[in-house]
């Protein structure tokens, strides 16, 4: 038995506490507590002679264990580290299907575990291009409800998948995650002892359901933030739906036009966040276009003075923010995306001071852009990075993404720069990236440099590393740092079909990929070997680790098999539709296996690589009827 003790009193040590009783039924059952492993407490406090988020785990010699945290969220991760150090229980272990394992006896040495203090202040998940989570369980409720375009943007149809990007957002991102989905992504953070949370792609904080996704994270301990496309949590579609309720309807989305409408929706916005964050809240702030563009994708007159509009909203959103919250310097931050970094690198635009500069990583790549290596650090301004361990459009969405040792050498090269205020990791829908999710995480609180080997050895279950290795190696590099993971392949495959349906040109990479096709073809080769292996291990694996090959191996191996054959079937003159549509059936057809117990219906909302929409499109391709090309792109 172990008694349980603490002097916090806040929901979010009792629901670490309630993890911990969970952690303990699980692997201290009953029958083991009558076969003598004895009686120990556990303390639970706090020291303000500890630094914040920093803690002390004791073991003593007369069965006590005292848990010390230098404030709540130290508290946390200490009780997790007791979990994770004595129990044996994964800090990922729900979303790596691997429950944890009773223990033959609990009979911990005396000793002292401190942990000192996190090397990068702000330590963050992003929940991004998350189609996966939204649909898994019956969602908590819904997205751009009272949108006034929402209608018509549905009803649209168009020849070219791209004119309608709106209709894919609202496809995308309109389930509002479920409850007990968002908690278990909580759990796992803390237990990584990660500190804040952007919870979804769009969060629209007048929305009730949505405001219950911060509470719900603010009631684990957590910071919470705002998009980069949203300042002050502002989205276009929020901006729309605003003005629509208050006397502004068909207010231009323009910074340029409608200066004093979007200092009005800014403010509204930013005191509902204050009042439902308070001091929790990171602010975003920033001026960029209708979804993830430039200002002037939709505003083409605001190009020529983008750096003027963008440093006159940065100087409003400032002085909204002080209006709103009394702390002596609220955290903010600018992340430097595409044009952003373009306008600071030329000079042309300087954040006021207090604004926190985020770089980040290419999207193609998972390596620091130019604006990193170039632009000089301000002294006295923080400045902070965010990274892709998933990106859909020509990154890693459904399966693992960079290498342990390249998320290592990538972060290192941050943190030899000073770049530590802050730091965001996309992790999409966080089941196919518990890996990189991990490493990440290790790195920003302590500076854990990882080799691939190193980190797999210790990481994957028994007997799985080496098939983990074979994976990643298997993924080609066709340019620098570009490895064509399944985003890639996703996006190949659109412009093949559309280049076929319609005799759209083909874009660059895909010619060059045509043009030297072996590397692909290699790479099937490996993935077909590897999966053959996988296939003759499966029944070798311990029982307690089959879900977690089949997720982790054998179904992400299946699908880049199924995408990459796919590619080399359109890319093939004549193009093999019958094969083409044969490859991503395949694929299809390996996604239930990841489906099993808890994760069943996972893949039920796969938007984004959107398996059920190649199959069809290729299918009619095959089909080369006349009435259907039009569907072919849509």
């Amino acid at each position: 038995m172990i008694a349980l003790a603490t002097t916090f009193d806040s929901p979010a040590i009792a629901a670490a506490l309630a993890d911990l009783r969970r952690d303990l039924a699980a692997v201290l059952p009953t029958g083991h507590l009558a076969a003598g492993i004895g009686h120990w407490s556990l303390d639970i406090g706090h020291s303000a002679a500890l630094a914040a988020e920093t803690f002390v785990v004791e073991v003593t010699a007369d069965r006590r264990i005292v848990l010390t945290g230098g404030d709540e969220l130290g508290a946390i991760y200490a009780i997790y580290e007791f979990s994770h150090r004595f129990l044996g229980v994964d800090p990922l272990w729900f979303w790596k299907d691997i429950a944890p394992a009773p223990l033959a006896a609990f009979a911990p040495a005396p000793q002292r575990i401190e942990s000192g203090p996190p090397r990068f202040r702000y330590r963050g998940w992003f929940i991004n291009d998350e189609d996966l989570l939204g649909r898994w369980r019956e969602p908590a409720g819904e997205r751009f409800r009272d949108w006034p375009k929402r209608a018509a943007t549905l009803a649209a149809t168009s020849t070219e998948a791209h004119d309608h990007y709106e209709q894919r957002l609202l496809r995308y991102y309109t389930p509002v995650i479920a409850a007990d989905t968002m908690e278990m992504i909580f759990e796992a953070a803390l237990r990584l002892r990660i500190n804040l949370i952007i919870p979804a792609s769009f969060i629209d904080i007048l929305n009730p359901p949505e405001a219950d996704v911060v509470r719900a994270a603010l009631r684990r301990g957590l910071f919470v933030s705002q998009h980069h496309v949203e300042p002050l949590g502002v989205s276009h579609f929020a901006y729309e739906t605003w003005c629509a309720k208050h006397g502004h309807a068909g207010a231009p989305f323009s910074y340029r036009e409608a200066p004093e409408v979007m200092r009005a929706c800014w403010q509204a916005y930013a005191e509902r966040w204050h009042e439902v964050a308070s001091d929790k809240v990171i602010w975003q702030v920033g001026l960029r276009g209708r979804g993830d563009r430039p200002l002037w994708s939709h505003d083409p007159e605001a190009q020529a003075r983008a750096a003027e509009f963008v440093a006159s909203a940065l100087a409003d959103q400032m002085a909204i923010i002080r209006s709103v919250d009394a702390r002596r310097q609220p955290p903010v931050t600018l992340t430097l995306w595409f044009e952003g970094a373009e306008l600071i690198k030329s000079g042309r635009l300087r954040a006021p001071d207090g604004v926190t500069y985020v770089f980040a990583d290419h999207h193609v790549t998972q390596e620091m852009q130019e604006d990193f290596q170039t632009l000089p650090r301000e002294p006295g301004r923080g400045h902070g990075v965010y990274y892709h361990v998933a990106v859909w459009t020509m990154g890693p969405h459904l399966v693992q993404g960079p290498s342990p040792e390249k998320i290592s050498r990538t972060m290192e090269q941050v943190a030899a720069r000073g770049d530590t205020a802050y730091a965001i990791l996309n992790i999409a829908n966080l089941r196919e990236h518990v890996m990189g999710a991990t490493v990440w995480s290790e790195f920003v609180w302590r500076n854990h440099t990882s080799t691939t080997s190193e980190f797999l050895a210790r990481w994957s279950p028994l007997g799985l590393a080496g098939f983990h290795a074979r994976l990643l190696d298997c993924v080609p590099e066709f340019e620098p740092g570009w490895r064509f993971y399944d985003g890639s392949a996703r996006s190949f495959l659109d412009n093949l079909i559309r280049h076929h349906a319609a005799a759209v040109p083909l874009g660059e990479k895909v010619l060059a990929l045509r043009a030297a096709p072996a590397p692909l073809a290699h790479a099937v080769e490996q993935l077909s070997a590897l999966l053959a292996d996988l296939e003759t291990a499966a029944p070798t694996v311990a029982v307690r680790h089959r879900a977690f090959c089949e997720t982790n191996l054998v179904v992400q191996t299946s699908i880049l098999l199924g995408l990459y054959r796919a590619v080399l079937a359109l890319l093939a003159s004549p193009p093999d539709f019958a094969a083409a549509e044969s490859a991503i059936a395949s694929a299809r057809a390996a996604l239930p296996r990841a489906e099993q117990g808890r994760f069943r219906h996972w893949y039920r909302g796969d938007t984004k690589i959107d398996f059920a929409g190649l199959s069809a499109r290729i299918a009619a391709l095959s089909s080369r009827s006349p009435t259907n090309a039009l569907s072919l792109t849509t």
